[in-house]
């Protein structure tokens, strides 16, 4: 039985081993027929592509290019042991990937990687077959992630620009093909099953994935057929030491004869374990007229991805707020050890113990005039990304020389992501950094001898909490029309030109990050954990084997709020006020009970924005160059004008004026020249100004160098009684 499979630019032809065994047998037959002359029998020819072809396809492509890009075809991405796009694209000359969840999130990561950049730049354009790769996140691009790698044809990386090129690849543009029913002959029909092993969290998970597609050639032309599905779920675990900034030692002890010592005034220790399911549909029909001059493509690709994660981190909640508590007062002890920079310059730190502060005022090494003192906290999130894409394209080829093209797409997206990070706090410790193996850093909380211990549930009290959500959904229409002749000779290959227009609209919502206080011990006298330690509410969670057992190995147990827990907001908010942990002065609430939250929903008008986008562009492109020449050369020349439109609706609110109007998150009281006033007294009067802003008729002064001074004295008039 021989089938013919295609790869990017070029079929071919693979046989079983019963195909094999029928030639071997017609090669013997042949040989002993000599004796007896008969007619020679004709035999088909059978040719066997290995990787080696693959990676021809891909040079030839490369190289028969007027632009530099670089190509990865569809058996390159089978053979690699890589579980989405993003991971084969790292294996692109000037390609690299992100290892964190985010660019501006370096303290979580990514196992599977994340976004894109092309010779270090990040403005890289996603597209698939052609097309805009769309999403609802907040820059609308694609997600490679997302992708599973068994529906793709190839991978095309455009390291360059072309005025054929699609607008918006600062960078480079990264163009995803799926497989067409055209790309073979007759029946494909296939399939894996695979499942992975996370060692460091002991779990299996599958993958598995399948293709069936056929071609028929009819009287009314030729059709196609083609459906590939990929599912998979994978599992992981990320360890991370980190250090914060680095400032002035200020402890005698450890300083004492002024010398220009800097250490970082703590350290931290994260363990996440991620889950990521991802399922992935492609499908698509073509028709072609008996005369193949004219070509018909309907696609369609669905991408759903769910990415959930629970995060335990132990760290010092004191950075990077430079006039937070604990930040202004750095004590080390004295087995410190320093890296001295040449010149007489910095000594910085590269080992020992950073002391907590509950020592005697007596005590120069814990005399502390702030407070330091870490958290054991839990975050949990879940991320789902939905992606539908629709497209039709027909192709008209009346000769050789001229192609004319029609494409229409329709692309709709959703985003929606919950997020809630609780914090317990714990008594002032002691911690021990080892950085002088930068492979092996050494992290360690340890006890200070201030009366209790880390391992039992007296020394932690609930602190903190911050959620965050987002619900955000966007479509897409694009239509373009395309043109292409090609000369047959001369230094003038071809010339094309065409024209494109798309609308992209995204309805954004999403919410702060909603931090409130639970607890404090300028409050009062916060409950401990082991006056509800059987309420459900907390749990001992361990650092099994953090980074291979290099750190957290003195004290690998902590107290941390319930996981289970924390992924309910209402539940959480619930039972912390029923174990009166929510003190009087603790200003947290979720999402949904915020005042000016929208009834059903946990959203605040001011978190709702909508973006639309309107391009069109018109591009002509002319293409030369030569084989027949002494030093073969190609290019192209064009022109591309892109007319761009955005409009955007929302609100933003600023800063101290979300809790100065709502409430919600004021201080106990506000600061003055003259002494300490009530907050609610500032809240009134703040609004009085506001009241007397708005009903002052500022409209019948002509200047705004008027309107300026003036507007300043009635504020002005309004705070002097109060200073």
């Amino acid at each position: 039985m021989t089938t013919r499979e295609t790869g990017y630019g070029r079929s071919k032809l693979v046989f079983k081993k019963s195909t094999l065994a029928v030639c071997i047998a017609a090669l013997t037959a042949q040989a002993y027929g000599q004796t007896t002359p008969e007619e020679p029998v004709a035999l088909e020819e059978v040719v066997v592509y290995g990787m080696k072809q693959s990676l021809e396809n891909a040079q030839d492509i490369k190289r028969q290019s007027s632009i530099v890009q670089d190509v990865i075809t569809a058996s390159d991405i089978g053979a690699l042991p890589d579980k989405s796009v993003v991971e084969a694209l790292q294996r692109v000359p000037g390609v690299a990937i992100e290892r964190f969840e985010a660019s501006n999130d370096p303290d979580h990561f990514s196992v599977e990687g994340g976004n894109v950049t092309v010779r270090g730049l990040n403005r890289v354009r996603g597209e698939i077959n052609g097309r805009d790769g769309f999403s609802a996140t907040g820059d609308g691009g694609l997600n490679y992630s997302d992708i599973p790698p068994e529906m793709v044809g190839a991978v095309i990386v455009k390291k360059s620009q072309s005025a054929n090129t699609i607008e918006g690849g600062i960078s480079g543009t990264i163009n995803i093909e799926t497989r067409k029913p055209f790309d073979s002959d007759g029946l494909v029909l296939g399939g894996s099953v695979k499942a992975s092993y996370a060692d460091l969290i002991e779990e299996v998970k599958p993958s598995a994935s399948a293709i069936v597609g056929n071609v028929w050639d009819t009287d009314a032309g030729k059709f196609g057929a083609l459906l590939s599905v990929a599912y998979s779920d994978f599992s992981s675990r990320g360890d991370g030491v980190g250090v914060f900034n680095y400032k002035a030692v200020t402890n005698a002890g450890s300083n004492p004869d002024g010398e220009n010592l800097f250490a970082p005034i703590g350290g931290s220790a994260r363990q996440q374990e991620n889950n990521r399911e991802r399922l992935g549909i492609a499908g698509s029909l073509q028709w072609a007229d008996p005369s193949e001059t004219l070509q018909a493509t309907l696609e369609f690709i669905r991408s759903d991805s769910t990415l959930t994660w629970t995060e335990h981190f132990l760290e010092f909640p004191a950075e990077p707020f430079s006039n937070d508590a604990g930040s202004g007062n750095l004590n080390l002890g004295p087995d410190a050890t320093y890296n001295c920079l040449p010149g007489n310059q910095h000594c910085l730190f590269t080992s020992g113990l950073i002391l907590g502060g509950n020592g005697g005022q007596d005590d120069s090494d814990r005399a502390f005039r702030g407070n330091p003192f870490y958290v054991a906290g839990v975050r949990t999130r879940d991320d789902e990304r939905v992606v539908n894409d629709i497209s039709f394209n027909l192709e008209y080829k009346p000769n050789d020389n001229l192609t004319l093209s029609g494409d229409i797409q329709y692309a709709q997206a959703t985003n929606k992501v919950m997020d809630f990070t609780v914090l317990g706090r714990m008594n002032s410790t002691d911690a021990y950094l080892d950085l002088r193996n930068p492979d092996k850093p050494v992290f360690e909380i340890l006890d200070n001898g201030n009366g209790t211990t880390i391992n039992s549930a007296q020394s932690y009290f609930m602190r903190s909490a911050m959620d965050h959500a987002a619900d955000s959904e966007g479509d897409e229409k694009a239509i373009s029309l395309d043109g292409k002749y090609t000369f047959d000779r001369g230094l003038v290959n071809s010339v094309e030109a065409g024209f494109r227009f798309s609308n992209r609209e995204i309805d954004f919502k999403e919410s702060l990050y909603n931090w409130g206080s639970l607890g404090e011990t300028w409050m009062g006298s916060p409950p401990k954990y082991n006056e509800y330690q059987n309420q459900d509410l907390i749990e001992q969670f361990t650092f099994k084997d953090h980074l291979n057992g290099h750190a957290l190995n003195v004290n690998d147990t902590f107290y941390f709020p319930s996981a289970e827990l924390v992924r309910d907001t209402e539940k959480f908010y619930q039972q912390v006020e029923e174990a009166d942990i929510l003190m009087t002065d603790g200003n947290w609430r979720p999402l949904h009970r915020r005042s000016s939250a929208m009834e059903g929903s946990p959203f605040r008008p001011a978190e709702l924005s909508t973006v639309e986008e309107d391009r069109s562009s018109v591009y002509v492109q002319l293409n030369f160059g030569s084989d027949e020449s002494a030093i073969r050369f190609s290019g192209d020349i064009g022109l591309r004008y892109v007319n761009w439109q955005l409009d955007a609706t929302g609100a933003n609110v600023f800063g101290a004026a979300d809790g100065i109007f709502t409430g919600e998150t004021e201080p106990s009281s506000w600061r003055t020249r003259g002494g300490t006033i009530g907050w609610n007294r500032w809240i009134g009067r703040t609004q009085q100004i506001a009241r007397l802003w708005l009903t002052t008729p500022l409209d019948t002064m002509t200047t705004t160098s008027q309107r300026l001074p003036q507007a300043a004295q009635l504020i002005l008039l309004q705070l002097l009684p109060l200073v």
